[in-house]
């Protein structure tokens, strides 16, 4: 059974987050067995962490609050500026 991920709310609300980050990034448990949901700069997203120049430029142009689907199971949403 995939554990399920926690709402993006949720994780806003949660005070041990790292709120000097932009965004939310989260994987089911295709990517991971138990499913994963980490903050990261928009430095962490290159290609020697998998993503394509195109990825990266979709990354780039969201919005706050705005989220896109990298793959099937992989969410990225911008969570501050």
């Amino acid at each position: 059974m995939k554990k399920r991920i926690p709402t993006i709310q949720e994780f806003m609300l949660d005070e041990s987050s790292n709120k000097n980050t932009n965004f939310l990034a989260a994987w089911d448990g295709d990517y991971f067995e138990e499913g994963k949901v980490q903050f990261h700069t928009l430095g962490w997203f290159n290609e020697d962490n998998g993503y394509e120049k195109e990825h990266v430029t979709k990354i780039k142009k969201l919005k706050l609050g705005q989220t896109t689907e990298i793959d099937k199971g992989h969410i990225i949403v911008r969570v501050s500026k």
